[in-house]
């Protein structure tokens, strides 16, 4: 089974961001393990089954396991396709998704980061807060991506493997040229790794007496200020790089209840 999932993973990578293929690998190799890595005409779609069972019973939400699930399936349909096996993960059906929980830094929340960051902690939070860009968007962020006339980013690999283009305003502009290190940037030198900006944000958190936020947040609050501020949604769904406008609209047109305060006031019947 592990051949057919490398030779599956080497196809995912010209077709999917190399953030994406690490879950995919993460995924299936844990899929493999707990399955005793049994040949793929041994296995039946109770493993499948009892894969999912596994993560519920240890915790994982609904959508957690969708996101194995579907791994598991995309592997199973592409040995179909390839080579006849039987697919049995087509008959697992998905679990009922979980309502999402986002994690929306308020403009006081960020104010109060700010106030405790040092100088690189600070220029890196404020990239985040200025340019909506996901975690592995801004781990893989190197000079060359940066538009010669710095008032745009490049982002190559989004997600689903998806180019866009961020525009880049003047906080950003003075952040990006004091950071650089010749393709790289120093702020990427200091938390240049998944976990460590997880530390870092969990770290700010603790210092600025919020709860608890990741890299994500500030993706949010960036995307809660853009709409607040009037831009339409259209636009801010392509900076953020969402497949639709669907999808920023669930995420984000409900806001904060206080947003629709007064705004039928102009009505008079």
């Amino acid at each position: 089974m592990r051949s057919a999932i490398e030779e599956w993973l080497a196809y995912c990578r010209r077709n999917n961001s190399p953030e994406t293929v690490d879950r995919y690998q993460r995924i299936l190799w844990q899929f493999c393990a707990h399955s005793g890595d049994k040949a793929l005409t041994a296995l039946t779609v109770a493993h499948v089954e009892q894969y999912i069972d596994t993560l519920l019973h240890r915790g994982h939400g609904h959508n957690t396991c969708n996101t194995h699930l579907a791994a598991v399936k995309s592997f199973w349909s592409w040995e179909t396709r390839r080579h006849g096996t039987p697919n049995i993960a087509a008959a697992v059906p998905r679990l009922t998704p979980d309502d999402p929980v986002q994690r929306f830094l308020s403009e006081e929340e960020y104010a109060r980061v700010l106030a405790i960051c040092g100088p690189v902690a600070k220029d890196l939070v404020q990239l985040y807060g200025n340019t909506g860009l996901r975690r592995g968007e801004m781990l893989r962020l190197r000079w060359p991506h940066v538009a010669p006339d710095m008032r745009a980013l490049r982002v190559p690999h989004g997600k689903g493997n998806k180019a866009r283009t961020v525009p880049v305003n003047g906080v950003c502009r003075d952040i990006l040229s004091r950071n650089r290190v010749d393709d790289t940037f120093s702020f990427l030198l200091r938390y240049g790794s998944p976990s460590g900006q997880d530390r870092l944000c969990g770290r700010l958190a603790g210092q600025a007496a919020i709860p608890p936020f990741g890299p994500h947040a500030l993706r949010h609050y960036f995307a809660t200020r853009m709409i607040r501020a009037g831009i339409p949604l259209k636009i801010v769904s392509k900076i953020l790089g969402h497949s639709s406008v669907a999808i920023t609209e669930k995420i984000y047109c409900h806001l904060m209840p206080v947003d629709l305060l007064g705004t039928t006031e102009s009505l008079s019947m």
